[in-house]
């Protein structure tokens, strides 16, 4: 074996720029591929940090809405109790409720705003297993009152993490108030399907009590069984849940148990806790990480081999002559070292340059775990052996006056299948990977002309300021005297955020709704038309009044044909509670979620003129510098300690589609890598046939061929594979963009368009590839060529 190295070791550095562009390749293309294995793999590993993670499940909720059953991840406060008395293989329950609102908090350093906390009970640690630094995990929230940070906020606001015991003086809504620090939680890991920086108990919050009590779905409910719950026990539990809806509205049909791994990529579930990846994006990311693989392999094999080739009339002469020499074995081996060498050279891009990218510009951070390296050294080594044992079975079939003549291994005719095999799938992956990318294309150009329903140039929003210190309404007022300044409106519950459900009751009728509570000038502030009725006027009447959008319009009028104008509603929500309303208006339907779901039933109650919500201004064009420079000094004149905070609303638009655009930008990338991958085989290909077959083509020449003829004998295998190819790939590529399509409620057509266009640009590079490289060889003299040897 040492002999061998020593072997491979002299042929390298002879051969160090040949050694140099095989490893490259190699690590190129096997460095892209690493990249989505990773992505892919952290997007299948979400919740599964969690120490049993196979015996927790959430509570799904399925109600009827306008066009079919709408699922949500709620249940009614009631259900945990319920499920604690009649499950004997339950081990643990836990519901919770997100803070909306976001916490204000004032310690010695200042003030702090924190957006990601929630409300929980007492039974939290019993079901998750977030890594805890410090506290009793079981003991944690078992007083009112009691707050739990992240090392990142203790650090923030005190410093340290020996913090247990200490005060802290919050906001999240129900005045200033002081908390006792109970827990210190290790940061949340990404891979998590909902995240926090800070946990309240539920106690304090101020509804937790009624809402408990009422029928309506407010909770987040986790349940950890004894063991994991095979298909009968699972069915058994759903059947007695769905026993219990009967005091529910009439609405909600039915309730499941999903298991928390499966959180991340349910996106047909409404109203979750954080963003979610479409299981039809991780299929694509998964093609095109076979794609690169599948195209590196070709590229490193057809390469490996032609670099053989370059030495066959001395491998013939050594076979001619019987001599004794360990040639299979230095070809195998030569080839594993390139593959070693290569896939060091990717761990080293990957952990010093692909990880701190993709962190720093995707905001994705990516975990290379010893499994997972084990797993992609294996990959390489097979590639590796892969590409070193087929010259040995090529050198062992071929006849010996082949090898004498120096005949190169890829140019073969008995070996012309696996050739044309070899082409044909390069090119199918290209055609198909082209025809996703444009019809990916096609439909972010549609997302982006669609009319959202409302303007989202020149607008800010301002979270609601949580009311510690300050005159709010006095700043608001003071800011509509500026001249830039167009309208400012206000809303409960700040626009792109989750905006609440509720149940209403019209004509005996239940409906679910999502609402908001909104003042008369907020649908000028945001540019939301009035299609039928009127606006709110401003004055005290409007409490009984509320407006709806055209969605819950059509949904109300499918089961009553009754004017909905003046109708009155019974509404049931946290604020009100079975209270009579009127409908004087209907808006003009907008999307306040993603473009992917289609416009929901909503509500707008009125916001009393008193009432402190987040603010929406309308300001002139090129004037937000203006704005942005003299609102926090107005901010400060109205007493406020805390930072003035605001954010643009297209940031905010643009923020709702960050992580789809997020894997769209990933499958893009990867996909032109893929097309570079496959460009630079078949060059190489061309280029080698090109040089073994010079001879011929000289003589062709001579003898009166023209440069078509020519061009046909060297490029005409190549293209005879793309024809095959494109044949197979179109019917492929159509299911993969339908597929991919069907996650968006608004799509664009599958039109000819998204398949000649990518079709065409390959194959114009194809020819253009050939007709370069036969250009260089008819450039050269035909006596020059046949002078060789």
């Amino acid at each position: 074996m040492k002999k061998l190295l020593q072997i491979i070791m002299r042929s390298i550095f002879r051969e160090r720029i040949k050694f140099l562009l095989l490893v490259s390749s190699l690590a190129v293309g096997f460095c892209g591929f690493t990249l989505v294995f990773l992505v892919v793999s952290k997007e299948l590993s979400f919740d599964k940090f969690h120490k049993d993670y196979e015996k927790i499940y959430r509570v799904i909720t399925i109600t009827e809405g306008e066009s079919g059953n709408v699922q949500i991840p709620k249940a009614k406060g009631a259900l945990k109790e319920y499920l604690k008395g009649s499950i004997p293989s339950l081990e643990s329950v836990t519901h919770f409720i997100p803070i909306y609102y976001g916490m204000k908090v004032k310690t010695d350093k200042g003030y702090f705003s924190e957006n990601s906390g929630i409300y929980v009970d007492e039974s939290f640690n019993d079901v998750f297993d977030f890594g805890i630094l410090a506290g009793d995990r079981n003991t944690m929230f078992s007083q009112i009152n009691s707050i739990a940070l992240t090392r990142e906020l203790s650090i923030k606001y005190f410093g340290s993490i020996d913090v247990i015991g200490r005060e802290l003086a919050i906001d999240d809504g129900w005045g200033l108030r002081t908390v006792l620090i109970t827990g210190i939680y290790k940061q949340v890991p990404d891979n998590s399907s909902f995240k926090f920086d800070f946990l309240l108990t539920g106690n304090s919050y101020g509804h937790w009590s009624r809402l408990l009590e009422n029928n309506g779905l407010y909770f987040f409910t986790y349940m950890k069984f004894n063991d994991q719950l095979d298909r009968n026990r699972k069915n058994l539990i759903e059947s007695d849940l769905n026993n219990r809806l009967t005091d529910l509205n009439r609405k909600v049909k039915s309730q499941y148990l999903q298991p928390i791994q499966k959180t991340h990529l349910s996106t047909d579930i409404r109203n979750d806790l954080s963003g979610k990846t479409e299981p039809n994006q991780i299929y694509i990311l998964w093609f095109i990480a076979l794609s690169i693989i599948i195209l590196t392999s070709i590229n490193f094999i057809n390469t490996n081999t032609i670099h053989v080739s370059s030495k066959i009339k001395f491998l013939g002469m050594l076979k001619m002559f019987g001599h004794k020499n360990p040639v299979p074995r230095i070809l195998i081996l030569d080839s594993i070292v390139k593959s070693l060498v290569a896939f060091s050279i990717v761990f080293l891009l990957i952990t010093f340059v692909g990880k701190p990218i993709f962190a720093e510009t995707l905001g994705y951070r990516l975990n290379l775990t010893a499994n997972l390296v084990f797993t992609l050294s294996m990959i390489c080594l097979s590639i590796g052996f892969i590409a070193g044992i087929i010259p040995v079975i090529f050198l062992r079939r071929s006849r010996l006056l082949d090898l004498v003549k120096g005949k190169s291994l890829m140019a073969l005719g008995k070996y012309s299948l696996a050739k044309l095999t070899s082409l044909t799938i390069q090119f199918f992956i290209v055609i198909v990977l082209m025809i996703a990318t444009t019809i990916v294309i096609k439909q972010i150009d549609y997302i982006d002309s669609l009319d959202t329903g409302y303007e989202k140039s020149d607008r800010m929003l301002i979270p609601a300021p949580q009311g510690i210190g300050g005159n709010y309404l006095g700043f608001i007022n003071a800011a509509r005297s500026f001249p830039y300044v167009n309208s400012i409106g206000s809303s409960m519950f700040p626009f792109f955020s989750n905006y609440r459900e509720g149940t209403i009751n019209i004509y005996r009728t239940d409906y679910n709704l999502i609402y908001n509570l909104v003042n008369k000038d907020y649908f000028t502030s945001m540019g939301i038309e009035i299609k039928e009725g009127k606006n709110f006027s401003g004055f005290d009447s409007d409490t009984l009044c509320v407006i709806i959008n055209e969605t819950a319009a059509r949904q109300i009028s499918s089961s009553n044909s009754r004017p909905l104008i003046n109708s009155i509603m019974v509404a049931n929500i946290p604020w009100y509670s079975n209270k009579e309303f009127r409908i004087i208006g209907v808006m003009k339907d907008f999307h306040f979620k993603s473009l992917k779901s289609r416009i929901e039933p909503l509500v707008f109650f009125h916001l009393p003129a008193d009432a402190v919500g987040a603010s929406t201004i309308a300001f002139e064009t090129n004037q937000f510098e203006n704005l942005s420079e003299h609102l926090p000094e107005l901010w400060k004149e109205n007493g406020f300690e805390t930072p003035f905070e605001f954010e643009l609303l297209e940031n905010a638009f643009a923020e709702t589609y960050k992580d789809q655009n997020l894997m769209g930008s990933i499958s893009k990338s990867f996909t032109f890598l893929a097309f570079f991958l496959a460009l630079f085989g078949l060059f190489g290909y061309l280029k080698h046939i090109l040089e073994f077959k010079k001879k011929e083509f000289a003589i062709r020449r001579i003898l009166g061929a023209t440069p078509l003829n020519i061009y046909y004998k060297l490029n005409g295998e190549m293209l005879t594979s793309f024809m095959v190819s494109a044949i197979i790939a179109i019917p492929v590529a159509y299911y993969v963009g339908l597929r991919w399509l069907s996650q968006f409620a608004y799509r664009t057509n599958l039109d000819l368009e998204s398949f000649l266009i990518p079709i065409s640009l390959t194959l114009a590079v194809v020819i253009l590839i050939g007709v370069y490289l036969l250009k260089d060889m008819l450039s050269e003299k035909t006596t020059e060529i046949l002078k060789v040897e």
